[in-house]
């Protein structure tokens, strides 16, 4: 766990600023996250392969960046292999300028063959919050995933999203990569998970 961490560029993650391969599990975060470059989460910044597997970022932790995606365990994936986020749970405070999940804040599987998992995780208790938008107009918060794109596959399975408030207009659900949503998603769902909002 850390008190504080701060980056003034980009990728800060309470436990691992760049993820380029391996396993990163069982941690816990509180405190928090900073910083003013993109890619900033609770667990990892910038994630591209690998797995992220039964961390926590506590309530008492904010992860916030003064740019953009931003998430409570991952920041931003970008991958044309796998990523797998795995039994995780933040309970945090997520801020960016744009781009903000309650566990991931951008999701893009780069090539047809790319596949990102996030299983077994939620998003309890914290507020979401993007305070602009990105050159599309898009403010981009989602209780799992605030923006999901790419050309691969993104499969949701078993994920819960609750978090205490979620700030924006109006919501226009991201279609633009094949996301698979089992119907136990939609079951434990109460908000959207991959959404646009747009202002």
């Amino acid at each position: 766990s850390v008190a504080e961490v701060f980056n003034n560029a980009h990728s800060c993650g309470g436990i691992v600023g760049g993820h380029y391969g391996g396993t990163v599990s069982d941690c816990v975060v509180e405190g928090t996250i900073g910083s003013q470059g993109d890619f900033c989460g609770g667990i990892s910044g910038y994630f591209s392969s690998g797995e992220v597997r039964d961390c926590v970022t506590q309530g008492s932790a904010t992860v916030i960046t003064y740019n953009d995606q931003c998430g409570g365990i991952v920041g931003s994936i970008t991958t044309s292999t796998l990523c797998v986020i795995d039994g995780c749970v933040s309970y945090a405070d997520v801020r960016a300028y744009h781009s903000v999940g309650g566990v991931v804040g951008y999701v893009k599987p780069s090539t047809a063959d790319a596949k990102v998992v996030i299983a077994n995780s939620m998003h309890v208790g914290g507020d979401l919050f993007a305070t602009g938008l990105n050159t599309s107009n898009y403010s981009l918060v989602g209780g799992i995933c605030g923006w999901t794109h790419g050309s691969g596959t993104v499969v949701y399975a078993n994920v819960c999203a609750r978090p205490k408030s979620m700030r924006g207009l109006s919501y226009w659900v991201s279609q633009t990569s094949k996301v698979v949503l089992p119907v136990s998603v939609m079951a434990q769902s109460r908000l959207p998970l991959a959404m646009y909002i747009r202002m």
